[in-house]
């Protein structure tokens, strides 16, 4: 699976960026042909132990957006809704986002199996 991975860096204001990312900009996405699905990560840091995290002090927010294979991501970008929707997202969010396009590989443990836990 494809992928485009945004990282939102923190910001005054980002909370209200977020909302406005899982209400405005995620629907609009969700509905062009080609995308898969849509994750939101709120990004933290591990202090000392899995329970003791704050609030990351770079990146707020990882939103990736997942495509079936190269061609769909480039017929999405290509497409007329795809290029509007990417125009918004620079246009919100040029100066704090960082974004990739990568190739997902997933690796699973044998529940059946793995079971020492």
């Amino acid at each position: 699976m494809y992928k485009i991975i945004g990282y939102y860096k923190r910001k005054d204001g980002i909370e209200e960026f977020a909302e406005e990312l899982k209400n405005t900009l995620i629907p609009r996405i969700l509905k062009i042909h080609g995308v898969i699905k849509v994750e939101v990560t709120e990004l933290m840091v591990s202090n000392s132990s899995p329970t003791d995290v704050t609030p990351d002090n770079d990146f707020a927010l990882m939103c990736e957006i997942y495509f079936a294979s190269p061609d769909a991501l480039q017929k999405v970008l290509a497409s007329e809704e795809g290029q509007a929707v990417a125009q918004s997202w620079i246009n919100d969010a040029a100066d704090y986002l960082v974004a990739y396009v990568g190739k997902e590989q997933v690796f699973r443990a044998n529940l059946f199996t793995n079971l020492n836990y």
